[in-house]
């Protein structure tokens, strides 16, 4: 019994950052202990990484998003799926806290994509990371494809496509968010 109690209290505490909203339209998967990202200079871009992507979108580099940022500490991030149909601006307004503590930066989604391919192997699930570039919010769209190396895709955070996990319950979609530690 004390375990238990013990658990429901760090799932509170890691959750505690969100909004009511966010609960409801994700789910924690990545466990109350999350998943840390290395300390890293910024200089990797995701168009500096054919090593980790068999696919970089095009758009990465027509968009002028090919952009290294600030030196980053290290970071622990939780992974959430998608429960309920949303669009990618709902799911970044449910997170509570600064808009920039809602993003990573392309170094740190490389260095996870790299490092934690596990939650990325299963084909057709969707991983999203929310990042800044030009002064927008944008979100990297990592899918593994048939050759098991992930594809990446920029998408702008005002893409008003609706994400159905209820229509489509063959394809997992989930979001990977910096934790902000207050």
């Amino acid at each position: 019994m004390k375990k238990f109690v013990i658990f429901l209290v760090v799932v509170s505490v890691a959750m505690a950052g969100f909004s009511q909203e966010k609960k409801e339209l994700l789910e924690l998967v990545s466990g109350p202990e999350g998943i840390s990202i290395d300390s890293l200079d910024g200089q990797e871009t995701i168009l500096k990484s054919k090593e980790i992507y068999s696919f970089i979108n095009s758009k990465f580099q027509e968009w002028g998003l090919d952009q290294p940022s600030p030196p980053t500490g290290k970071t622990i991030v939780d992974v959430y799926k998608l429960k309920g149909d949303a669009t990618f601006a709902e799911v970044f307004a449910s997170i509570s806290g600064a808009k920039g503590e809602r993003t990573l930066s392309q170094a740190q989604i490389n260095n996870f994509s790299k490092n934690h391919q596990e939650l990325s192997s299963r084909l057709e699930d969707q991983l999203f990371f929310f990042f800044q570039a030009n002064g927008e919010y944008w979100v990297a769209s990592l899918c593994v494809r048939s050759t098991g190396r992930p594809t990446i895709s920029p998408l702008k955070l005002s893409y008003d496509r609706s994400w159905h996990p209820s229509v489509e319950p063959e394809i997992n979609f989930y979001f990977v968010i910096p934790r902000c530690l207050k």
